[in-house]
C-alpha cells in the first residue's frame, strides 16, 4: 500500500505548515495520510506543537487524557485510535465525506503574545497605518465593515478569504465576482490582522498591499490595520510635506507622510486605547496640534499634544503637602520620572490618566524620592516597598481558597512573564484574591504561598512544564469571537 505523509515544521515565527505530500518519512510524523484517512499525533512532550494542535482543533486536552474525550469534534468524524500518558492519536477518515480540504494547503497556527493567546485573537500593538502599492486593497465602507478586494484573477472559480480573523478557515468566507476582480466585507472591530487570499486552492498574499510578515515559507501573510482614528491638520494647504511624529511610532521623521484631501492633511490610523504624545511636521517646522488643547511637557522645554483613549484613571497621593513637586511615573511612560507632573490639591496631590486594558505599575516621585502609593495594598514585588499595581478592564480574578494563616501569596504565570513573586493577592475570609485583565487566550499559572509555589487547587486544567512540576491552564475568551463586531 503506497503511504504519503505530511509533516508540521515547526517555525520560528510560530506558525505550522502542512506541505504537500512527501515521500521521506519520518519517525513520529505528526500528521499522516493513510490511503486518504488522516491520522494526528498529539505529543504533550514537544509542548509548542502540541498547544497549537489543540487549540486549532478545539480539543480539550484533559477531556481527551483523563476522560477519553474529544468533545464536538466528534461530530465532525474524528475518533480516538490510542492514549498513552503524554501521546495521543485521532483519526478522521475519508469516508466522512466533509474531510479536511486543506490538507494539501498551508496552515496556519498563530503564538501571539509570548504564546499567551489563541489562533482568532491579533497581535496587541499600539499602532498602525495600512501602505498599498497603488489602489488600497483594505478599506472602511460607510456602514463600518471593512471590505478586502483581490484585484484580477477573473479566470478564477472560487476565491477566499483566510486570516487570522476566522483561524485561518479556507472555506468559510467565499468572496464575490467584481467587474475587476474579488471582494468581501467583514465587520471587523478595529486591530491589526493577518490575511491571504485562496484562488482555486492556491494561497495568494495580497499583491496590492506592501505590508506583510514572514510566513516560513519564503512568502508572507498579508497584514492590514482596521482604523479608529483620523489624525487631521488644517490650515497649512499650501505645504509641501506634512508627517506626523509620536511616541507611537518612536518619534520618526518621515515614516508616516500624512496626504492632503480637501484642503486638510490627515493620516488614518489603528490607535490602542492609551495614552500618546504626538506632533505634526510641516515641512520641516515642528507643530502641536492646533485643534486639540491637551499638551504635556516634554521635558526638554517644549510640549506635545496627547491623544487619550480608553477609560481614565485618577491617581491621588494624601499628604505631601509641603513638597514642592510631586510626579507619577510606571510602566506606561517607560518610568520617567519628568513626565506627568501631579497638580497639588488640599489634601495632597493627583492627576487623571488614560489607559487601554491592561496591568500597570506604578510609584510616585516625592521631591526626587520614589514611593509607592501608600493607599494602595496592591504590589508587583516581594514587599510593600516594591511598585504599586493597579489593572483596568478587569475580566478576571484570580481565586485561591483556603490558606488562612499564610503570611503571602501572590500569582505569577506567563501573563506577567513569570516575575517572581508575582502579583500580590489580598485575603477576604477565606480566600486570596487578584483581579487582573487577561488578553484572550491561553495563560499559564501558580500561585506562591509563603515562598512556595503551587498549582490551582481548584483548576484540573494542567500542563507540564520544563521543570516537570506543571503549570494551571487558564483559557480566556474574546469578548468579540474572532474579533467581529
Amino acid at each position: 500500500m503506497k503511504r504519503c505523509y505530511l509533516y508540521i515544521i515547526l517555525l520560528s515565527a510560530g506558525m505550522f505548515f502542512l506541505p504537500k505530500p512527501a515521500q521521506a518519512q519520518q519517525k513520529h510524523e505528526t500528521i499522516q495520510m493513510d490511503n486518504g484517512d488522516m491520522i494526528v499525533r498529539l505529543d504533550r512532550r514537544r509542548q509548542a506543537e502540541f498547544e497549537s494542535l489543540i487549540a486549532y482543533f478545539g480539543i480539550n486536552e484533559d477531556s481527551l487524557f483523563r476522560h477519553g474525550s474529544l468533545g464536538k469534534l466528534e461530530e465532525e468524524g474524528w475518533r480516538i485510535i490510542k492514549v498513552r500518558k503524554n501521546v495521543a492519536v485521532i483519526g478522521k477518515y475519508k469516508e466522512d465525506k466533509d474531510f479536511l480540504d486543506w490538507l494539501l494547503e498551508p496552515i496556519f497556527f498563530d503564538q501571539f503574545y509570548g504564546g499567551t493567546t489563541s489562533p482568532g485573537f491579533p497581535v496587541p500593538v499600539d499602532f498602525g497605518v495600512n501602505s498599498f502599492v497603488n489602489a488600497p486593497t483594505i478599506a472602511t465602507l460607510e456602514d463600518g465593515s471593512t471590505l478586502f478586494t483581490l484585484r484580477g484573477y477573473r479566470d478564477a472559480q472560487e476565491v477566499y478569504l483566510s486570516g487570522n480573523f476566522n483561524s485561518w478557515s479556507t472555506q468559510s468566507m467565499p468572496m464575490q465576482r467584481t467587474s475587476d476582480g474579488w471582494e468581501i466585507a467583514l465587520p471587523l472591530v478595529p486591530g491589526k490582522y493577518l490575511y491571504k487570499f485562496i484562488a482555486d486552492g492556491n494561497w495568494l498574499e495580497d499583491p496590492g498591499n506592501v505590508l506583510g510578515e514572514a510566513d516560513g515559507q519564503g512568502g508572507k501573510n498579508s497584514s492590514c490595520f482596521v482604523y479608529n482614528h483620523v489624525f487631521q491638520l488644517s490650515g497649512y494647504a499650501d505645504a509641501r510635506h506634512v508627517y506626523f511624529a509620536s511616541s507611537l511610532n518612536d518619534w520618526q521623521q518621515q515614516s508616516h507622510p500624512m496626504q492632503k484631501k480637501d484642503g486638510v492633511w490627515q493620516l488614518p490610523a489603528y490607535v490602542r486605547p492609551g495614552t500618546y504624545t504626538y506632533k505634526f511636521i510641516v515641512d520641516g517646522m515642528w507643530l502641536l496640534d492646533p485643534e486639540n488643547p491637551a499638551e504635556r511637557p516634554d521635558g526638554s522645554g517644549n510640549f506635545n499634544s496627547v491623544l487619550s483613549i480608553g477609560d481614565s484613571v485618577l491617581f491621588e497621593l494624601n499628604g505631601y503637602t509641603d513638597a514642592d513637586t510631586v510626579m507619577l511615573a510606571g510602566n506606561f511612560n517607560d518610568w520617567n520620572s519628568s513626565d506627568l507632573g501631579m497638580q497639588r490639591t488640599a489634601n495632597g496631590w493627583q492627576l487623571y490618566y488614560v489607559f487601554g486594558p491592561g496591568n500597570y505599575e506604578y510609584k510616585f516621585v516625592v521631591d526626587g524620592n520614589w514611593i509607592p502609593d501608600p493607599d494602595n495594598p496592591r504590589h508587583y514585588t516581594g514587599d510593600d516597598n516594591g511598585n504599586s499595581l493597579f489593572a483596568v478592564g478587569v475580566n478576571y480574578a484570580f481565586v485561591l481558597k483556603g490558606y488562612e494563616n499564610a503570611t503571602s501569596v501572590s500569582v505569577s504565570g506567563s501573563f506577567n512573564n513569570w516575575s517572581e513573586p508575582g502579583y500580590n493577592m489580598l485575603q477576604s475570609g477565606n480566600e486570596w484574591v487578584c483581579p487582573v485583565y487577561l488578553a484572550p487566550g491561553k495563560h499559564r499559572y501558580k500561585f506562591v504561598v509563603d515562598d512556595v509555589w503551587i498549582l490551582d487547587p481548584d483548576n484540573p486544567l494542567q500542563e507540564d512544564n520544563e521543570y516537570h512540576t506543571y503549570n494551571s491552564v487558564l483559557w480566556i475568551e474574546g469578548e468579540n469571537a474572532f474579533f467581529f463586531r
